[in-house]
């Protein structure tokens, strides 16, 4: 695994656990919203070594409860059944970041019960793909991260979708049409953009309020888990 960086504790990153945060390093999206633009590139040199990570995790199994695997896109990352295999078996609970670009790794990891948590981001809708993940292959891109919406909806693990308001891509009637792709009862949280981090070039008076965008979403589908943050 190359790991970019570790958050050694979080109260806000697995719903409900106390847990461990990793970033991996190198993504195949490169969307000007993305809210960890440093692990965009696929860097090995600074990288965190899996070592130092299983230490910490050794050393304070009393405290954490799970670890969440974030990115960059952790899907890219070839052993990253083996490095979850490890955690699990000290125990702990994993939940994942995604994308949604493997749809065809996420049917293994749930088919080997390696997951205790998924949350994917839907970038906007499917038609729009293009402009906002900026990949060599924006339509192959959405039809995977269509498989995947499914396979995550089907798989019978605790979910989330969410999406970050980005005002140069989205407008207020996309984030109705991306909330229904969801099922009754799933979870969609609507995220505010992190100006300070943001690749694209927008100003705070050009934003879209998430909590307006929920409010909407929540008078359209009354049967969604809807939130916004």
């Amino acid at each position: 695994m190359i790991i970019g960086g570790i958050q050694k504790l979080s109260l806000i990153d697995f719903p409900g656990k106390i847990s461990t945060v990793i970033f991996t390093q190198g993504c195949d999206f490169f969307c000007p919203f993305c809210h960890n633009p440093d692990l965009l590139p696929f860097l090995k040199d600074g990288a965190i070594l899996e070592s130092d990570f299983f230490d910490h995790i050794s050393k304070n199994l009393k405290m954490i409860e799970g670890v969440c695997i974030t990115g960059g896109e952790p899907t890219m990352q070839p052993d990253l059944p083996l490095f979850i295999r490890k955690i699990k078996e000290l125990g702990l609970s994993v939940k994942l970041d995604t994308n949604g670009s493997s749809p065809e790794t996420l049917q293994k990891l749930f088919e080997s019960k390696a997951l205790d948590y998924v949350a994917m981001d839907i970038k906007t809708t499917w038609d729009n793909y293009a402009l906002a993940i900026r990949s060599k292959n924006p339509e192959m891109s959405a039809q995977k991260a269509k498989e995947s919406l499914s396979v995550i909806s089907s798989s019978g693990v605790d979910h989330e979708f969410r999406t970050t308001v980005f005002p140069g891509v989205h407008k207020m009637d996309d984030f109705i049409s991306m909330a229904g792709y969801l099922r009754d009862g799933e979870k969609y949280f609507i995220q505010n953009i992190r100006l300070e981090k943001t690749l694209g070039n927008i100003t705070p008076e050009e934003k879209i309020s998430a909590a307006d965008v929920a409010s909407r979403i929540k008078e359209k589908y009354p049967n969604l888990i809807v939130d916004w943050r």
